[in-house]
């Protein structure tokens, strides 16, 4: 997980504020400050959460939202991510490559 906004101007969405979230919520992945914004312009990043997921050969396979109900993960009907992983592992290339990603947009210095 890397964290791009501007802290500054949000300061709810520093890197302290954000790891003591994803520690609350029991994430059990690195989380890393992307203080230049330079890895989000990179990976062309607009939103939070984006997912961008590389395959074997180290190029995307999946970029977008994790399922369609933010709102509720119990009540999601189609699983984006869990599908693009389940293709990628299985040697496939993703179902669906790309969705838009839902969530609020990076705060750009």
């Amino acid at each position: 997980m890397i964290n791009s906004n501007d802290a500054a101007a949000y300061p709810e969405d520093s890197f302290e504020r954000m790891a003591e979230r994803g520690q609350s919520l029991g994430y059990n992945f690195p989380y890393l400050r992307d203080e230049t914004q330079r890895v989000a312009r990179a990976y062309g990043a607009t939103h939070t959460p984006q997912l961008f997921v590389f395959g074997p050969d180290r190029r995307l396979a999946y970029t977008g939202k994790i399922d369609d109900d933010w709102r509720n993960e119990a009540a999601a009907r189609q699983h984006f991510l869990r599908d693009a992983l389940d293709d990628i592992l299985a040697g496939k290339p993703a179902r669906l490559a790309q969705t838009h990603a839902i969530g609020c947009t990076i705060k750009w210095r």
